[in-house]
């Protein structure tokens, strides 16, 4: 059952009727969070464990890394726990740079950290065409921080024109 959520968990976790509150607290995580104690070389447990299981006392947030990083670790063929990695390792310097080119939310250089976990996750995704996206995306995501950085340390006011005068194309359009 766990894993048939974790297939459908997007439309699980926003849809009650298929994921009662009640049945992810109750069922589900504490079946999850004993799995992982009594197998702790299960990938596929810290898999399921990252995707939908909530901590009693924490947020899932504080765990989800750490047990997409065992899954991974545990079995190198996981490329969906894989993919989940990246897309948290990625989703900070997203969210940080949405607002380019008018500001950069975050820490730009806590963002290359994490770029830096996430192309060496991409970098051993095995589907070829979903490794190729990912790096590029990688690379997008890098080229911006770098690239705020060294905006920053110039002392000019707009990124924008910043980057035109640098010959830098970020793909956006305003």
């Amino acid at each position: 059952m766990t894993r048939w959520l974790v297939d459908r968990r997007w439309e699980a976790i926003n849809d009650p009727l298929l994921l009662p509150q009640p049945l992810l607290t109750e069922l589900v995580s504490p079946t999850l969070w004993e799995w992982v104690k009594l197998e702790p070389s299960s990938a596929e447990a810290h898999f399921l464990t990252a995707m939908i299981a909530v901590s009693p006392s924490d947020s899932i947030f504080a765990h989800r890394p750490f047990h997409l990083r065992r899954a991974v670790a545990l079995d190198l063929a996981h490329d969906e726990a894989r993919l989940a990695l990246f897309d948290w390792l990625t989703s900070d310097a997203e969210y940080n740079q949405h607002e380019i080119p008018w500001g950069y939310l975050g820490d730009p250089e806590a963002d290359l950290a994490e770029l830096r976990e996430a192309k060496a996750v991409a970098d051993r995704v095995t589907d070829p065409v979903r490794r190729v996206k990912r790096l590029a995306e990688v690379s997008r995501l890098r080229k911006i921080a770098s690239s705020w950085l060294a905006f920053r340390q110039s002392g000019q006011s707009d990124f924008g024109e910043w980057c035109a005068e640098h010959g830098i194309d970020l793909g956006y359009t305003e």
